[in-house]
């Protein structure tokens, strides 16, 4: 990997010019549009409309592993610095040995399909599957019918997993041209991407499908991707890993989808009350193909 630089940190007192730049869209709608498709029943908004009133979110425990006390967390980042083998480090040497591309949302507001192109990216990776870039657009166009709308991971998720995502070879990146992409061969190729194996928490309605904190701990220490929402950003990201920033300090490395010029490679570790998500869904094994 060479000389690794220095990470990039979002805590409290990163200024509000890294996280709400002008030229990169974030994704996160308001309820009362989601609530006309039917997607957040149990959603509602005070009288006034300053204030959104949600149930007690979920926590999906992941099956046939164990959750990870927090004390077993130092030995088991030292292992993967020591052998460079975080999703974190295959993602930078996934593209034929040189790292693999952030996504670029173009400003639009689907970031919530954004974050499980990432992870889904990080699940090929990880097995060394060729790299191929996914197109969010088209997931997030067919939900949306076509309109520019934030959503939630819990809401692209399941539409992940029973339709997959197409290339940027049947859909091309960034198009909101669905009149002439959202074809039966465009989906038919994505079946082939979809993943074999989801955590999603389906008790929930979309927007409150989540992982408890631990639990999101042991399935990156176990490389399996997830994606993560942050209400204070009005935004969705990949996942890679699970990081000491500090002595007893620990959060998310996300994989924004904002360029490579966010972060450190699009990448950035979130700290204290930053780190804590509002949702989260995890990608394992997806299907192996030649591409």
């Amino acid at each position: 990997m060479g000389r690794k630089k220095k990470q990039h940190i979002i805590n409290d007192s990163t200024s509000n010019d890294v996280l709400f730049p002008k030229e990169f869209g974030r994704g996160f709608d308001k309820l009362q549009r989601e609530q006309n498709d039917g997607y957040i029943p149990k959603a509602s908004l005070s009288t006034d409309g300053s204030k959104i009133y949600l149930p007690q979110p979920h926590g999906a425990d992941p099956v046939e592993i164990r959750i990870y006390e927090e004390s077993e967390w130092d030995a088991l980042y030292d292992e993967q610095e020591k052998n460079q083998s975080s999703l974190e480090h295959i993602r930078m040497r996934g593209d034929k040995g040189k790292p693999i591309p952030s996504y670029d949302q173009n400003g639009q507001g689907y970031c919530w399909m954004y974050s499980s192109c990432s992870a889904l990216t990080a699940s090929r990776a990880k097995q060394n599957q060729p790299y191929v870039r996914f197109s969010a657009h088209a997931g997030a166009w067919v939900i949306k019918k076509g309109a520019d709308e934030g959503g939630w991971t819990g809401l692209a998720g399941p539409f992940v997993e029973e339709k997959g995502l197409p290339t940027v070879k049947e859909w091309p990146e960034k198009s909101m041209n669905g009149q002439t992409y959202n074809t039966a061969a465009t989906w038919e190729v994505a079946k082939q991407y979809r993943p074999t194996e989801t955590w999603i928490d389906m008790r929930a309605a979309a927007y409150d499908r989540t992982l408890a904190r631990r639990v999101l701990a042991t399935l990156l220490f176990n490389n399996i991707p997830c994606t993560g929402d942050y209400d204070w950003w009005s935004h969705s990201v990949g996942l890679l890993r699970w990081c000491r920033i500090s002595a007893g300090s620990w959060g998310p490395l996300i994989w924004n989808s904002w360029t490579d010029s966010f972060g450190t490679q699009g990448m950035s570790k979130l700290e204290g009350s930053k780190a804590e998500h509002s949702g989260a869904i995890a990608f394992r094994t997806p299907m192996a193909m030649a591409a």
